[in-house]
């Protein structure tokens, strides 16, 4: 519509049809011919000698749309399976507080999990409370050290749910808790995890935080994020020099981090 034109009633969906599309006992139409037909679909309908789709018809389709729905409701239930100790068979204890999961799901999920729920070192990670179950199950328990409750916690639930997210009563910060999932992630080999926990330290990224995520990205070898790093603190340098954490780095992080900010001046 052009300026001061006034809108027009919209003009109704027109079909017309040609070619080989006859009426029974007629002549081809050979020339384009309006129909009040609406759709491509109608006009095969009434005009053609057979009765014929002008698509492909997808006889799976039916059966994808209900495996699809299937399967949401298989992943709903998987998801709320998660810490619940009436059908988990394996609990994780850490710092005193217990994870309830299923074994099975954990051994197909990771690969480093299933290597450490089967053999002699599931064996030498048992407690020997394996029996504590109210109905009559038995439910195997491992006591953890090696990481918090709550970086743990994040991670089987990140299994089981695809979602990252850590629990209410994370006692760290977020921060803190991040850096050692992402250490989780490297120990356990889930570069998925790992890919995640990276992209929400780079939006988390500032000052306060650029030289402890720098020592990190050094750490670990992360390369692309220690170049954002560099490129970061070379567009806040100033305020880079003056904070904490580049004061509490070491002399020799200190003076690789300046190297690399000077030679993208």
């Amino acid at each position: 519509i052009q300026p001061g034109e006034q809108p027009q009633q919209q003009q109704q969906q027109q079909t017309f049809i040609s070619t080989d599309i006859v009426v029974e006992r007629s002549p081809p139409i050979r020339e384009p011919r309006q129909t009040p037909l609406i759709s491509i679909a109608d006009a095969f309908v009434h005009y053609c000698r057979k009765r014929v789709t002008p698509f492909l018809y997808d006889l799976a389709y039916e059966e994808r749309i209900r495996m699809r729905t299937v399967g949401s409701r298989l992943v709903d239930r998987l998801r709320q399976s998660f810490n619940d100790p009436a059908t988990s068979d394996l609990e994780f204890i850490i710092d005193g507080r217990s994870i309830f999961v299923h074994q099975w799901f954990l051994q197909l999920s990771s690969t480093y999990l299933d290597r450490m729920l089967s053999g002699e070192w599931m064996k030498t990670m048992l407690t020997t409370d394996n029996h504590n179950d109210d109905n009559g199950k038995i439910r195997k328990k491992i006591q953890l050290r090696t990481y918090s409750y709550e970086v743990f916690y994040a991670y089987l639930r990140y299994l089981y749910t695809d979602i990252l997210e850590f629990p209410e009563t994370t006692t760290t910060t977020s921060e803190q808790t991040l850096i050692e999932l992402l250490d989780l992630a490297n120990c356990y080999l889930d570069l998925e995890l790992k890919q995640k926990c990276i992209n929400m330290m780079r939006h988390n990224l500032c000052v306060a935080n650029c030289c402890e995520y720098y020592q990190i990205a050094i750490r670990y070898q992360l390369i692309d994020f220690e170049k954002e790093i560099i490129i970061y603190s070379y567009n806040n340098i100033f305020e880079i020099c003056r904070s904490n954490g580049f004061k509490s780095m070491s002399g020799d992080l200190c003076k690789t981090l300046l190297v690399a900010i000077s030679e993208m001046a």
